[in-house]
């Protein structure tokens, strides 16, 4: 093992989280590098009980004299006690969504709670020692509050490991049937304000209208509140649609289909029955699903918001500003142009080198070497 360890720290741990999931793979490669790591946090699943150690108050202070990697997504009440460490911090930085987009009567927790998170950015900065983004749009934020050293890796995920999956055939015939020649748009995200699944409701309900009434909408992800939930759903039976729940298992006839809490061979399915990924969110620190979307080799539907456009790069269809009439077109686009959608395919295969496992992991493995570096050097002044 290295003289010192190299840990990492996330204020909650989750299952089907994609910060989640990067911090146990960041945890096997400083491993595989010869450092002792280990995964610490405030809050966990259940499940994680072997893959984390929790700690409270003076523990924050006791992890000795390493590196620390802290994920930064939501507010934290380890800030404090983490200045107070003798750890050199590497701050990794996924964003904050902003409190606006909750409202903060309806939404007070959630509006506190990235309020908080906003207001504890400058902080973050301030005690780490390098800053590691997963986009430029993030770095942004780490140099608007003084930080120097911060540089930009990709957020780590095997895509491959989904890619690869057996679709679940019996939903692969539910969401496929040879009688329903429907297209089918995806898109998998939280069920919250920021992502706008409203608008694309509202889409789907105008190209029925419009264009083509044999299409419909997947929309994966949990809700960030069974209110929020509820809300969407009784908006798009108020726009005429049939609405469909995922579990146990959907009918095949709706228009707006609402999966949640799925596992990762049902996201296989939801991917490969899908003829088009479409994104109209308004905040998003990197976007896993677009890459996703990207390896399974969906033509992609975009608004340029926040770091939505940079994810994509030029594999995709990406418009300036969201509204109906040209989200409309651009769907249209995506599904019918084959010349279009051909087009996309060498640009996407760019895109996904620099995005995909091996390459994200031979550039996280130059910053743990650049970080142990001046670690070292540090700790001889």
């Amino acid at each position: 093992m290295r003289r010192f360890a190299i840990h990492q720290f996330l204020p909650s741990f989750s299952t089907w989280d994609a910060i989640g999931n990067e911090t146990r793979l960041l945890r096997d490669e400083l491993r595989s590098m010869g450092f002792d790591s280990e995964i610490y946090c405030e809050h966990r699943h259940h499940s994680l009980r072997r893959e984390a150690i929790q700690v409270h108050g003076s523990k924050m202070r006791d992890l000795g004299r390493n590196i620390l990697i802290f994920h930064f997504s939501v507010a934290t009440s380890a800030l404090l006690r983490m200045a107070s460490s003798k750890s050199a911090i590497c701050l990794r930085y996924h964003n904050v969504t902003p409190e606006w987009f909750f409202d903060p009567v309806k939404d007070a927790a959630a509006h506190a709670v990235c309020k908080l998170g906003r207001r504890q950015l400058p902080m973050a900065a301030s005690i780490a020692r390098w800053g590691l983004c997963d986009s430029e749009f993030n770095a942004a934020d780490l140099r608007a509050s003084q930080m120097t050293d911060v540089k930009v890796m990709p957020l780590l995920r095997d895509y491959d490991l989904i890619a690869n999956l057996k679709p679940d055939e019996s939903l692969m015939r539910v969401l496929k049937p040879e009688s329903n020649q429907a297209k089918t748009v995806l898109f998998v995200g939280r069920l919250a304000p920021n992502k706008r699944q409203e608008d694309l409701i509202e889409l789907i309900k105008v190209y029925k209208d419009c264009i083509d009434k044999n299409i419909r909408l997947i929309l994966v992800g949990s809700a960030y509140s069974l209110a929020y939930d509820h809300a969407l759903k009784q908006f798009a039976r108020d726009l005429g649609l049939v609405v469909a729940s995922g579990k146990p298992q959907p009918n095949s006839s709706f228009d707006v289909l609402f999966a949640d809490g799925v596992a990762d061979a049902e996201l296989a399915t939801y991917y490969r029955a899908s003829d088009a990924f479409i994104c109209a969110s308004e905040h998003e620190g990197f976007c896993v699903p677009v890459v996703e979307a990207m390896r399974f080799g969906l033509p992609i539907l975009a608004h340029d918001s926040t770091a939505v456009k940079e994810t994509i790069g030029g594999s995709g269809l990406v418009l300036d500003k969201f509204n109906k009439e040209s989200f409309v077109r651009g769907l249209e686009k995506i599904l019918t142009d084959d010349g279009f959608k051909n087009s996309l395919i060498q640009e996407r295969a760019k895109r996904l080198s620099s995005l995909e496992f091996p390459y994200v992991r031979e550039t996280f493995k130059n910053h743990v070497e650049r970080m142990a570096r001046d670690f070292a050097q540090d700790s001889l002044i």
